[in-house]
Protein backbone atom coordinates (compact mmCIF):
# COMPACT_ATOMS: atom_id res chain seq x y z
CA UNK A 1 0.00 0.00 0.00
CA UNK A 2 0.83 3.43 -0.63
CA UNK A 3 2.48 5.99 1.98
CA UNK A 4 4.09 9.08 1.40
CA UNK A 5 7.82 7.40 2.24
CA UNK A 6 6.82 4.70 -0.65
CA UNK A 7 5.09 6.60 -3.29
CA UNK A 8 7.78 6.73 -5.55
CA UNK A 9 7.15 2.83 -6.04
CA UNK A 10 3.65 3.80 -7.36
CA UNK A 11 3.59 5.38 -11.19
CA UNK A 12 0.36 6.41 -11.03
CA UNK A 13 0.38 8.33 -7.77
CA UNK A 14 4.19 10.13 -8.71
CA UNK A 15 2.12 10.78 -11.83
CA UNK A 16 -1.42 12.50 -10.13
CA UNK A 17 1.33 14.19 -7.54
CA UNK A 18 2.71 16.11 -10.57
CA UNK A 19 -0.44 16.86 -12.02
CA UNK A 20 -1.58 20.81 -11.79
CA UNK A 21 -5.12 20.94 -9.92
CA UNK A 22 -6.62 20.97 -13.46
CA UNK A 23 -5.08 17.67 -14.46
CA UNK A 24 -6.02 15.50 -11.24
CA UNK A 25 -9.37 17.23 -11.24
CA UNK A 26 -9.82 15.54 -14.96
CA UNK A 27 -8.92 12.12 -13.55
CA UNK A 28 -10.85 12.45 -10.83
CA UNK A 29 -13.92 13.16 -12.95
CA UNK A 30 -13.80 9.21 -13.73
CA UNK A 31 -14.93 6.97 -10.51
CA UNK A 32 -12.78 4.13 -12.03
CA UNK A 33 -9.75 6.02 -11.36
CA UNK A 34 -10.59 7.65 -8.14
CA UNK A 35 -11.42 4.25 -6.55
CA UNK A 36 -8.13 2.73 -8.71
CA UNK A 37 -6.18 6.02 -6.18
CA UNK A 38 -8.54 5.17 -2.95
CA UNK A 39 -7.05 1.55 -3.28
CA UNK A 40 -3.51 2.06 -3.66
CA UNK A 41 -3.84 3.92 -0.52
CA UNK A 42 -2.82 2.28 2.96
CA UNK A 43 -5.46 1.99 5.68
CA UNK A 44 -4.72 4.97 7.48
CA UNK A 45 -4.73 6.94 4.37
CA UNK A 46 -8.36 5.79 3.59
CA UNK A 47 -9.84 6.30 7.52
CA UNK A 48 -8.70 9.92 7.17
CA UNK A 49 -10.53 10.09 3.59
CA UNK A 50 -13.44 8.35 5.06
CA UNK A 51 -13.64 10.88 8.12
CA UNK A 52 -13.52 14.11 6.00
CA UNK A 53 -16.22 12.58 4.17
CA UNK A 54 -18.79 13.21 6.93
CA UNK A 55 -17.31 16.12 8.33
CA UNK A 56 -17.46 19.83 7.28
CA UNK A 57 -13.79 21.52 6.70
CA UNK A 58 -11.54 21.14 10.07
CA UNK A 59 -8.55 21.04 11.50
CA UNK A 60 -7.89 17.66 11.92
CA UNK A 61 -4.68 17.88 13.98
CA UNK A 62 -6.31 20.09 16.74
CA UNK A 63 -8.92 17.12 17.43
CA UNK A 64 -6.52 14.51 17.60
CA UNK A 65 -4.46 13.13 20.26
CA UNK A 66 -0.92 14.98 21.05
CA UNK A 67 1.56 11.78 20.42
CA UNK A 68 -0.72 11.23 17.03
CA UNK A 69 -0.40 15.01 15.59
CA UNK A 70 3.39 14.35 13.79
CA UNK A 71 1.44 11.03 11.72
CA UNK A 72 -1.82 13.01 10.95
CA UNK A 73 0.60 15.80 9.32
CA UNK A 74 2.16 13.35 7.22
CA UNK A 75 -0.70 11.57 6.16
CA UNK A 76 -2.91 15.14 5.09
CA UNK A 77 0.45 16.36 3.46
CA UNK A 78 0.60 13.54 1.18
CA UNK A 79 -3.45 13.81 0.30
CA UNK A 80 -2.55 16.88 -0.24
CA UNK A 81 0.26 16.28 -2.56
CA UNK A 82 -2.52 13.92 -4.52
CA UNK A 83 -4.68 16.50 -4.29
CA UNK A 84 -7.44 14.24 -2.47
CA UNK A 85 -7.36 17.42 0.36
CA UNK A 86 -6.66 21.04 0.31
CA UNK A 87 -5.42 22.86 3.37
CA UNK A 88 -6.14 26.06 3.67
CA UNK A 89 -4.97 27.85 6.89
CA UNK A 90 -4.54 24.60 9.06
CA UNK A 91 -8.07 23.20 7.64
CA UNK A 92 -8.28 20.40 5.83
CA UNK A 93 -11.08 19.78 3.34
CA UNK A 94 -11.49 16.87 0.57
CA UNK A 95 -11.08 18.74 -3.05
CA UNK A 96 -14.49 18.95 -4.59
CA UNK A 97 -13.65 17.19 -7.21
CA UNK A 98 -12.71 14.02 -5.43
CA UNK A 99 -15.21 14.27 -3.18
CA UNK A 100 -18.01 14.72 -6.77
CA UNK A 101 -16.20 11.39 -7.81
CA UNK A 102 -16.24 9.69 -4.65
CA UNK A 103 -20.34 10.75 -3.51
CA UNK A 104 -22.07 11.55 -6.46
CA UNK A 105 -20.70 9.67 -9.70
CA UNK A 106 -21.69 6.53 -8.51
CA UNK A 107 -25.19 7.83 -7.04
CA UNK A 108 -25.81 8.67 -10.43
CA UNK A 109 -24.24 5.65 -11.91
CA UNK A 110 -26.26 3.56 -9.25
CA UNK A 111 -29.85 5.45 -10.30
CA UNK A 112 -29.02 5.35 -13.75
CA UNK A 113 -28.82 1.01 -13.87
CA UNK A 114 -31.73 1.07 -11.65
CA UNK A 115 -33.56 2.92 -14.05
CA UNK A 116 -32.20 0.84 -16.82
CA UNK A 117 -33.44 -2.24 -15.16
CA UNK A 118 -36.55 -0.51 -14.62
CA UNK A 119 -37.36 -0.10 -18.26
CA UNK A 120 -35.96 -2.92 -19.32
CA UNK A 121 -38.26 -5.49 -16.65
CA UNK A 122 -41.78 -2.71 -18.08
CA UNK A 123 -40.44 -4.38 -22.18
Amino acid sequence: MATSASFEYYPFLKMLSKMGPQGSSKVYNCVPSTLFTLNMLDQPHKDVINFLMTNTPINVEEICAPEMKAKIRTIVEFLATLRIVEVQNGITNLCPSFRRAYIIRPIRTLSKACRYRTLSKRQ
